[in-house]
């Protein structure tokens, strides 16, 4: 597997996906740069992109990550701004912005899911 970092000041999910998917981080959707709508917006954009790979998106509401896997995992880095790192079983392992986070506050994770196993 080869850990992207992200490209934008809005890029972690994209990087994250890109990990996950072995894929070049330029060909996923930057959700959250210049054509951001919303978030209900985003997370069709995500998931239609995925789908070409027979996966879809499915997001947890946690402050915990699993133990069971690969995720992508939302943090709250600050008050205002929301952030995502790679974990693997319950831990996480790559962040994809190269200066770091020093503190991680679990918001929910997503967990890339294979559609003809489910």
């Amino acid at each position: 597997m080869q850990l992207y970092y992200q490209n934008t000041e809005s890029g972690c999910v994209p990087a994250c996906l890109a990990s996950l998917l072995d894929v070049d981080p330029h060909e996923i959707p930057d959700i959250y740069g210049s054509q951001y709508i919303n978030k209900e917006v985003s997370w069709r954009l995500l998931n239609a992109y995925v789908l070409r790979y027979e996966c879809r998106l499915v997001y947890t509401k946690t402050d915990t990550i699993p133990t069971n896997g690969w995720y992508i995992t939302l943090v709250k880095a600050t008050s205002n701004y929301d952030h995502a790192v790679l974990s693997y079983n319950g831990r996480i392992i790559h962040d994809p912005w190269k200066q770091g986070l020093t503190r991680y506050v679990i918001d929910g994770v997503i967990r890339l899911e294979n559609i003809s196993q489910s």
